[in-house]
Formats: structure tokens, sequence, C-alpha cells
């Protein structure tokens, strides 16, 4: 939320002030801010002396190639879905420093959902760091959903696994390709 996203930006300050850092630019960008754009290639084009922060909504979530960055702390990471997680992940460490990506989430485990804590498990597993591990993993988690339908997840791969679920579906989808089925010129949806 926006209003969040300002308030953690005093905390940011602050923390900063706190450990006797001085010189730092903290600036935000989120949908409400004008020229946003403007405000990021701003941060982009800083540098270790000018030391700028920038706090921002999930914006920064795609296509910032931002090479100078090498930190990123996500709030409420356990709202998130995998590919995002992995998406923010992917904001940092483009240039030639090491890259540190801290998710912030509640204290109490128990406030988690298993979802949740499986996903947070999954983008901290140094195993699953490529994309189509995380994306199989996803699938694990999130369950494949309907394969001629509108839904988007399901229950079937979590019951047997995404190994066996990809092997019966191209199974399936094999058999079905040897049958030979013609097109019909006049088709009627009933």
């Amino acid at each position: 939320h926006i209003v969040e996203v300002e308030n953690a930006g005093r905390r940011v300050e602050q923390a900063l002030t706190r450990t006797g850092r001085s010189g730092f630019t903290v600036r935000y960008a989120h949908g409400s801010v004008p020229n946003a754009a403007c405000v990021i290639a701003d941060f982009a084009a800083g540098d270790n002396a000018t030391r700028p922060v920038l706090v921002a909504t999930t914006l920064v979530e795609n296509g910032l190639d931002l090479p100078k960055v090498n930190t990123i702390i996500v709030q409420d990471s356990h709202r998130f879905g995998l590919a995002s997680l992995h998406q923010l992940r992917g904001r940092v460490g483009r240039g030639d420093r090491k890259a540190v990506a801290c998710f912030l989430y509640p204290r109490r485990r128990d406030s988690l959902t298993p979802s949740a804590r499986a996903r947070l498990v999954a983008i901290a597993d140094h195993k699953r760091q490529a994309g189509p591990e995380l994306a199989k993993k996803d699938l694990e988690i999130r369950g494949a959903g309907a394969l001629l339908g509108t839904r988007q997840s399901g229950k079937v791969a979590r019951y047997i696994g995404a190994d066996l679920y990809a092997k019966l579906l191209m199974d399936e989808l094999t058999r079905l390709r040897a049958l030979d089925i013609k097109p019909a010129e006049d088709c009627v949806a009933t």
C-alpha cells in the first residue's frame, strides 16, 4: 500500500541515521508519484557516494536493469507469489558487486499459511535459484490448475507430485496425438 511505502521510508531514514550514516537520499516510487519513471531513472544514476535509497511498491518487479543496486528488502514477502519473489530478487546483483535480497515476514511462524511458508523456503533454497526449478516448486505449491479450464491452481499435482503429473500429462498427449483425429469443418459448441 502507498501509505505503507512512505512509513517504510521514514523507518529506513531513522535506521540509517541511527547507524551514523549521512548524505543519503531516500526516494519514493509508487503509482501516485508523478513521474515515477524519472524517480527510478535518478535512482539508477546514483552511486555509492550519494547512497540513494529507493522505497517502492512492486512496480520495480519487472523490467528494471539497475546494475549498481546491490540490496533489496521486501516487506511482507509472505504475501507474494514465488514468481514475484524471484523477480524482485532479480532486481539486484546485476552488476559486479555481490547482492543481498532480504525477505521480511512476520515473526510468528504460525501467522504464515503453509503455502506462504513453502514459498519462502523455496526462494531461500540455494538449489532452486534458477527460474525453471522455482517454476517446478511453484507448481507443487499452487497445484497444476485446470488443463482445459480457467482455474490457475489445483490439487492434482499436490497429491501425486509435479513429476508424476507431468509424466501423466505427456502420456495422455502422446495418446491423443496417436488418434490422428481430423478437424471437423463445422463445429457447434453445446
